[in-house]
């Protein structure tokens, strides 16, 4: 699998053209690099929204994750993305 991952020439490109709004979400105690992410996504996507929410890991359950703030951004970023 490591192989594959290697050798396949993703084309960033193709994300430009998407037709749907995005969300980027990530917490502040998962690794830097999830804003690293966020900075690269946010020049391929032409509409996105990031947000980091304070004191959550990307790895905790779901149902602390997608709590009632979250689940408003979805539908805000759903009603306005149709």
């Amino acid at each position: 699998m490591l192989r594959v991952f290697e050798s396949y020439s993703f084309d960033r490109e193709r994300l430009r053209g998407c037709a749907f709004p995005v969300l980027y979400a990530y917490g502040s105690l998962s690794h830097d690099e999830q804003a690293l992410k966020a900075g690269i996504l946010a020049q391929l996507f032409p509409d996105i929204r990031v947000r980091r929410f304070d004191g959550v890991h990307h790895f905790v359950p779901p149902e602390e994750i997608y709590t009632p703030e979250h689940t408003a951004l979805l539908l805000a970023l759903w009603w306005t993305g149709l």
